[in-house]
């Protein structure tokens, strides 16, 4: 397993990836380590495919029926960003949650019964 990852956010950089490898590789030699590349609309042929990108977590924490409304919004409106909460009116966790995501994803909410969920 990878000890890090590298986010690599890339405009037009087609000439400097095998470069910004080899320099990532020699300077990390013997680690385990991978590198992610985020490409923002270049024009050189090395742009992501899809003009959206969802981020979700791979504990299926995140409600995946979402999507497409998600998806919609971001077709259907002057917006650059659409985000997901479990912190509105019928939003919640699927399991329970430490203490520790439990204080990091609802620091400033009312009132969490003893399986996360949120009542507000």
């Amino acid at each position: 397993m990878p000890e890090p990852s590298i986010i690599v956010p890339t405009l037009n950089e087609r000439d400097n990836v095998a470069v910004l490898v080899e320099a990532v590789d020699r300077a990390l030699a013997g680690v385990d380590y991978e590198i992610v590349f985020v490409d923002d609309d270049s024009d050189d042929g090395t742009a992501t495919s899809a003009p959206y990108l969802a981020v979700m977590d791979g504990d299926m924490q995140h409600d995946e029926c979402i999507l497409p409304r998600m998806l919609h919004a971001l077709r259907t409106s002057d917006v650059d960003l659409v985000v997901g909460t479990r912190n509105i009116a019928g939003g919640g966790v699927k399991s329970p949650w430490s203490p520790w995501s439990k204080e990091l994803s609802g620091g400033s909410l009312n009132e969490r019964d003893n399986n996360g969920y949120v009542e507000q």
